[in-house]
């Protein structure tokens, strides 16, 4: 469990990162929250101080020399970090090849990538020592399925996420590090405020932060430990995947007027995805 674990958010000032480092604040652990706005980090160390234990360090991930000083800053007066949470994130209104910018896309590279590179860098040592730590990586829908809504930048990077995660894993495992991603749809968070055009509030998400947060704090058991979920809870996973996965169908097919077929296709794989959540709560359950 989190208690009295060291925990690393960047991207924390809002969105899932700070849902996230609500939740483990909650469960024992020493939250440090990092972000780029001094004001928005503010409001979230108040609110993960409420919840528990926890402050921000100002971080642009993007910037190598402040991702290395805010780690030795935490090595300094904590002695280790203990997890890593990459939640840190941005696409631009301008995103698509016909209007994208040189700058913008190396920005986008510069956080949603690099910046990640950069964290994982300054924790590795010191997890190596320990011989366990923990990283968990943000990505998005986008990183397994493309889409024009994201635009090729975000789409790019989404995935690098999830290869990335896959590159630690295979040579940091023997070192007992452990590395995931997550891969969530659309979630109502501050980035949505950054598409061509944002979606009013009747049109936002209905799927909050707080689901994949209390997802994060399981993350962090050994696998051996791992409560086997009721199948009651099954139902409830599968009802959040299914509800994400028609919210994203409706708004891509909306964007890029959708053959029937495709939607015939993603109705069919969204039974499936529910279906399988099931039939696998249910063996774990009972086998």
């Amino acid at each position: 469990m989190p208690r009295d674990k060291v925990a690393w958010i960047t991207g924390g000032g809002s969105g899932i990162g700070l849902a996230g480092g609500i939740e483990l604040a909650k469960a024992g652990a020493h939250v440090i929250v990092s972000g780029r706005s001094a004001e928005t980090l503010k409001k979230a160390e108040k609110e993960i101080k409420a919840a528990g234990s926890g402050e921000a360090i100002a971080l642009d991930v993007a910037d190598q020399n402040e991702v290395a000083k805010a780690a030795a800053e935490i090595a300094k007066r904590h002695g280790r970090v203990d997890i890593l949470i990459n939640s840190a994130g941005i696409n631009h209104p301008k995103r698509n090849f016909r209007n994208v910018s040189i700058d913008g896309w190396n920005q986008i590279v510069a956080v949603n990538l690099s910046g990640m590179f950069y964290c994982v860098q300054a924790v590795l040592p010191g997890m190596r020592e320990r011989k366990a730590g923990l990283i968990i990586n943000i990505s998005s829908w986008a990183g397994r399925y493309a889409s024009t809504l994201t635009g090729p930048g975000y789409n790019a990077t989404k995935h690098a996420v999830v290869a990335l995660t896959e590159s630690i894993n295979m040579e940091e495992c023997m070192n007992g590090i452990r590395a995931t991603s997550i891969l969530p749809g659309e979630v109502a968070t501050p980035i949505l405020e950054k598409r061509p055009v944002p979606p009013s509030t009747c049109d936002l998400p209905t799927v909050s932060p707080t689901p994949l947060a209390t997802m994060l704090t399981r993350m962090l058991l050994p696998f051996s430990q791992v409560t086997t979920p009721l199948p009651s809870e099954c139902l409830k996973i599968a009802d959040h995947v299914e509800r994400e996965n028609c919210s994203l169908q409706s708004r891509s097919a909306s964007a890029r007027a959708a053959p029937g077929y495709i939607a015939i296709v993603a109705t069919a794989m969204n039974a499936l995805s529910r279906f399988l959540v099931v039939v696998m709560g249910f063996l774990r359950y009972w086998l």
